[in-house]
């Protein structure tokens, strides 16, 4: 909880001090990593007594401070609730100072540090519109500001605050282009192929979820973009205690790992994930490097081509989506030819003409009672045999052929295997969707944190 703006700036600058000794190009915060910003803009009496309760509550402060601690903590003024109105409305009030400040305060820090950064988010003042919205910037090294991104699906408990983004741009900088998803936005997945078809070599993903469930779905659908699409990834998440949440009964606390993240043929196990973090509710960072003449080459050489095919099969998305009897559905041309300009379809099909000496199935010429026969069952009528499957007896050409039937008792099962699953779980125990139903070892293998040391 910053108190002024110094502290708001000095408590992520301590990011980048450790990201500046490990020669780090670019920074990635989380999603509402900045959503304490407005409490520097609240009343001044209001933050004075924050300040005493915090001090009170130091292990090393003397009696003096602790009472004066908790006789301010006992003050009916002073609450939770009170502190979250107030920086909601500061948010709204200051909005414009509170954009400039952001602006600032992260262009210069990446200036400073001369590093790419992709800014926490946080409820802001839209330069375009005026609108409330989750907002994350991202600064190039000299501390301009290539662009920015709002969240377009917001949650429930976003909307009376904040509106909903317009679309998605990926960001060009001087280490390539980056595209930026917030929160849920990673769940579609035209996001990945909007970057992808547009140049980006990176998906950045911003995640600020409460459950499991929800960072589990959150994070999968995030390395579900970069395979499909063939891009690296970055999945920072939002840890620690809401101090915002209006409901004081909810679990108010973040959680997730944060990660990177690489198609398959570049990740060490085969699974996607280059590193992530070893707690998913506690601080830390994650380092490593991104080799783009390796995804370079997987572009060039995949099959089936992913990023040659992308104009093509956007065209074939687009015009998909026309109502039937439309003309616009018409495919012209250019989109049925492959990407070296061969034709993909013949405009006129040859006729395929009919076989001169067609399979049929015929009556036995030893049977010479057809009209006897025909009246009787296809179990009791060899001449029909080949009608009832249970007989296993087919005449091609009056020849008799003697095929043996196979029942399902006569199939080899390899093995099989029953999770259960809890239908209800209980309150005072979190089930581990994020990895399975069962939360057996053996299903979340996979998803271990990687050796640190390589």
């Amino acid at each position: 909880m910053p108190l002024t703006q110094k502290e708001f700036r000095t408590d992520f600058e301590r990011y980048l001090k450790v990201a500046s000794v490990r020669r780090c190009d670019v920074v990635v915060g989380s999603e509402l990593g900045a959503a304490m910003i407005g409490l520097p803009f609240v009343e001044r009496s209001h933050r004075e007594a924050l300040a005493r309760i915090r001090e009170g509550q130091n292990p090393k402060a003397g009696i003096l401070t602790r009472l004066r601690g908790s006789a301010t903590k006992l003050n009916p003024g002073w609450s939770t609730d009170q502190t979250q109105a107030l920086v909601l409305k500061a948010l709204v009030t200051h909005r414009k100072q509170i954009w400039e400040y952001y602006d600032n305060t992260f262009g210069r820090l990446a200036k400073k540090y001369e590093v790419v950064l992709v800014a926490p988010s946080a409820w802001l003042w839209d330069p375009v519109d005026g609108r409330m919205r989750n907002i994350a910037c991202v600064y190039d090294r000299d501390g301009t500001r290539a662009g920015y991104q709002a969240k377009v699906l917001v949650s429930r408990g976003e909307r009376k605050l904040a509106r909903p983004g317009t679309g998605w741009q990926p960001i060009e900088t001087s280490v390539g282009n980056i595209g930026l998803a917030l929160g849920h936005d990673v769940l579609v997945p035209e996001v990945g192929r909007l970057f992808a078809s547009r140049g980006a070599s990176v998906l950045v993903s911003q995640l600020a979820c409460r459950t499991d469930l929800e960072w589990g779905r959150a994070h999968r659908a995030t390395l579900v973009r970069c395979m499909e699409n063939q891009l690296f990834g970055a999945v920072s998440c939002l840890v620690g205690t809401d101090r915002l949440d209006p409901d004081p009964e909810a679990d108010a606390s973040y959680r997730g790992h944060s990660m990177m993240l690489a198609p398959i043929e570049l990740s060490p196990k085969g699974n996607g994930i280059l590193v992530q973090t070893d707690h998913p509710q506690r601080q830390g960072m994650v380092v490593c490097t991104l080799d783009y003449e390796a995804l370079q080459l997987i572009w060039e050489s995949s099959e089936p081509a992913f990023r040659q095919e992308f104009s093509r099969v956007w065209s074939l998305y687009s015009r998909s989506l026309v109502p039937e009897g439309d003309s616009s559905r018409l495919l012209p041309e250019q989109v049925l030819m492959d990407p070296d300009g061969d034709a993909i379809v013949d405009s006129v099909a040859e006729p395929v003409e009919a076989d001169a000496d067609p399979m049929v199935v015929t009556p036995s010429p030893a049977n010479h009672k057809e009209a006897a026969e025909d009246s009787k069952p296809a179990s009791e009528n060899p001449a029909n045999a080949a009608d009832d499957p249970d007989t296993g007896v087919a005449l091609v050409h009056g020849e008799e052929l003697v095929v043996e039937s196979t029942t399902l008792d006569d199939l080899h099962v390899m093995q099989s295997r029953a999770v259960p699953w809890e239908s209800h779980p209980t309150a005072d125990k979190q089930p581990r969707q994020a990895y399975g139903p069962g939360g057996d070892l053996e299903d979340t293998r996979e998803m271990e944190t990687l050796d640190q040391k390589g």
